[in-house]
């Protein structure tokens, strides 16, 4: 129990570099996700979907309104849903 108030500790007191290690995993396993299952054009709307996590906290509404926009863009060219998607759920309890 000790160790998981010292880790929300730090992310509370870091929150620039909390972002930073949630998007970047996110990233990785979301991009390695859609790498092996989407063509080039789905893996660069996950990647730009992800993207806009590195603010979450700091700027928690204009990046759930900047995912939204992008994750409904990307619905509309696509009409088929990428890994990036996933992100969604994540903006919106931040907000």
């Amino acid at each position: 129990m000790a160790m998981l108030s010292a880790v929300n500790r730090w992310f509370e007191q870091n929150r620039w570099a909390g972002d930073a290690v949630v998007a970047s995993a996110l990233l990785i396993v979301l991009g390695l996700v859609a790498a092996s299952r989407y063509h080039a054009t789905e893996l660069l709307a996950t990647v730009v979907l992800v993207l806009p996590l590195y603010a979450r906290r700091t700027y928690p509404l204009p990046v759930l309104l900047i995912t939204a926009g992008l994750a409904l863009l990307q619905l509309v060219a696509s009409a088929r849903p990428v890994a990036g998607d996933l992100v969604t759920p994540v903006v919106v309890h931040a907000a």
